[in-house]
């Protein structure tokens, strides 16, 4: 309901449907906290979206939430690189364990590496998925691969690590 909302250019809708989301239980409230960031995001309050997901991290924190921290934290280091506030973004992801998230938040987590110039970190998260029996762990590697090499400028190579990608 909120995600229809927002493509409708409901924000209020969007952010109503999130309080509901919340009421359901910590992780509801979990869940909706993402979304009322992505609003605050959405809507270019970026200090909005800090201080919703800086709340939120602690909360998930509490709780044991290892997910939700790794998925707050990666939209964190966002928000700051939106801010050009690099640094404080590096400082977010490296403060979270990637041993402990799966292909899915390992993925943007090495995509923002890339993107913050810490390759060394991109790498060793596809090297991680590259070394999986899952064809589709194996695609992100080289969906990660091709990235580095984008944000190096190394096109030809970028473009042969995003089309073996596709191949698996």
């Amino acid at each position: 309901l909120a995600m229809a909302a927002l493509d409708a250019g409901d924000n209020e809708a969007a952010l109503l449907a999130y309080q509901r989301m919340a009421a359901t239980g910590p992780r509801g409230k979990s869940l909706a906290d993402s979304g009322v960031a992505d609003v605050a995001l959405f809507a270019g309050d970026a200090k909005q979206a800090e201080t919703v997901l800086l709340a939120s991290i602690e909360d998930d924190r509490s709780g044991d939430n290892e997910r939700g921290i790794g998925v707050k934290t990666i939209a964190l280091a966002e928000t700051y690189l939106a801010e050009g506030r690099n640094a404080e973004a590096l400082e977010a992801l490296r403060g979270v364990s990637m041993d402990s998230l799966e292909d899915g938040l390992l993925v943007p987590g090495a995509i923002m590496f890339a993107r913050l110039g810490d390759f060394d970190a991109a790498r060793e998260i596809a090297d991680r998925l590259g070394n999986q029996l899952r064809p589709q762990s194996r695609a992100y590697a080289k969906l990660i691969g091709g990235v580095i090499e984008l944000e190096g400028e190394r096109f030809v190579p970028a473009i042969d690590e995003l089309k073996a990608a596709l191949e698996f």
